[in-house]
């Protein structure tokens, strides 16, 4: 009798460290994409940065100071603001799963708590990269209109 305790015991312990893996897993995998995006996000913004640059210190958009191939590209800002809205909602799902399941796994405690922390401040930056992107893409707004005024006087 207690060899066979012993043994639902230890296949649920097995099946609890098997579901605090897929866990770990699924908060590196978003991580990663998070890492992704960011790096997305940089190039964006590096892209654009000399165009609004001097759009902000002029007020205007010096036709010499742009290459021919130049336009703004909001669709890719656009695209980069629903992979984050995305992010976040994974993030918050992710968190609301380890929350619920930090009471079931006192074995594993401390390493939910770890994975929590990490979900709560990945939280907690994109919010602030979705507040810079709201301002970046305000300012790129500004400089389209200018532009599209500017190409229709011409």
């Amino acid at each position: 009798m207690f060899e066979f305790l012993r043994k639902i015991m230890n296949l649920l312990f097995i099946s609890k460290g098997k579901e605090i893996k897929t866990y770990k897993s699924a908060c590196d995998d978003l991580v990663n994409k998070y890492e992704i995006l960011l790096k997305q996000i940089s190039e964006y913004m590096q892209e654009n940065q000399l165009p609004l640059r001097t759009f902000e210190q002029n007020g205007h958009i010096p036709e010499n100071d742009f290459p021919e191939d130049f336009h703004l590209n909001t669709f890719s800002l656009l695209t980069i603001k629903d992979q984050l809205v995305e992010i976040t909602h994974e993030c918050e799902d992710l968190l609301n799963q380890g929350s619920s399941r930090l009471s079931n796994y006192s074995s594993h405690e401390q390493t939910i708590k770890t994975l929590l922390t990490q979900l709560r401040e990945l939280r907690k930056y994109s919010e602030q990269i979705e507040g810079a992107l709201g301002e970046f893409e305000d300012k790129l707004l500004k400089m389209e209109e200018v532009l599209a005024e500017n190409s229709l006087c011409n």
